[in-house]
């Protein structure tokens, strides 16, 4: 069973968490000083998202989603030693931690969106879809792009046009046949367990 002095934790709190985290932490550890343990800064008291520092937003997002992990395993110790009151703090703590990783994770995600990192699943698709296009209509092409540099070569140059329907029947299998197999792997990821 573990146990976990309060001040400790607090300090530990203190050092390791964020920037709000922290101040609620030093309150409670010199409201605890003072004898009332439940001195915790009101949100106008905590300092704004911008005033933090001067990280990145991605670099922020990967230091909360540290921050979050580290309070979860915390608040479960605390948990499991039965500090009530350990646990009440990291509690708060963590909710607060929660609602300030979601609000930073929709804000990554926005940014991701808006620099192209990521794109909508529609407007990918209609990317695709043009390029799937695109690329069929350019393999559909080759026979009749092919049939003037071969008819020089020709014995009979009157079969240029039963080889060009070869080609072409070969061109559409290959699209065919590629076009099976996309619809086999989306079936088969379709089917695995999630």
């Amino acid at each position: 069973m573990s146990l976990f002095n309060r001040d400790s934790a607090l300090e530990w709190i203190e050092t390791n968490a964020s920037t709000g985290a922290a101040l609620l932490a030093r309150s409670a550890r010199s409201g605890s000083k003072s004898k009332n343990p439940e001195v915790i800064p009101d949100a106008a008291e905590l300092p704004a998202l911008d005033e933090l520092d001067g990280e990145g937003l991605l670099e922020c997002l990967a230091r909360l989603q540290r921050t979050e992990r580290d309070s979860f395993r915390l608040l479960q110790r605390l948990k499991k030693a039965g500090d009530v009151s350990g646990v009440r703090l990291v509690s708060e703590r963590y909710v607060a931690e929660c609602r300030a990783l979601s609000a930073i994770e929709s804000a990554a995600l926005n940014y991701r969106l808006r620099i192209g990192e990521l794109v909508g699943v529609a407007e990918t698709e209609t990317m695709f879809s043009r390029i799937f296009v695109g690329v069929k209509n350019a393999v559909l092409g080759i026979p009749s792009s092919v049939m003037p540099l071969i008819i020089p070569h020709l014995r009979r140059p009157e079969s240029a046009h039963e080889i060009a329907r070869l080609m072409d029947g070969r061109c559409r299998d290959a699209l065919r046949s590629a076009a099976e197999r996309g619809r086999a792997e989306r079936a088969a990821r379709a089917g695995e367990p999630g």
